[in-house]
């Protein structure tokens, strides 16, 4: 019942050889992407690409507008995560340690704007239809 179902059955065994590889190359290609949106992000590399943020204040006040309160908190732990976490990950240095605010932190920080008293002008967030 536990069977995993494979896409292409006759290449099981090419599967299993490329398994530890594959998973190897996502975690340092996860973990290195991270690296130039935080040094954009934290210290103003990059400049001329995606929003302007130099440093970790202007994030904290671009994510105050954009309802995730408070920006103070969440932008250092962004940028930590980012710059510290990201690296982490991609060397193979204590993996899952590395990898848990990659999943909570967006999740936690998308609740926490939706929450009515965080929006603007107090209010509710938009219902899909």
């Amino acid at each position: 019942m536990n069977q995993t179902h494979l896409v292409f059955p006759q290449l099981e065994s090419a599967y299993r050889t490329l398994a530890p590889l594959s998973e190897a190359l996502l975690r340092v290609v996860v973990g290195l992407w991270m690296v130039p949106h935080g040094l954009r992000m934290a210290f103003g590399f990059f400049p001329g690409t995606g929003i302007r943020q130099g440093n970790v204040r202007l994030l904290a006040i671009d994510l105050d507008a954009w309802g995730y309160r408070p920006g103070w908190l969440w932008a250092p732990l962004i940028a930590a995560t980012e710059l510290i976490a990201g690296p982490m990950l991609a060397l193979g240095l204590f993996t899952r340690a590395a990898a848990v605010p990659h999943t909570p932190l967006p999740m936690g920080m998308r609740t926490h704007a939706t929450l009515p008293w965080n929006a603007p002008s107090n209010s509710s967030p938009p219902l899909r239809k």
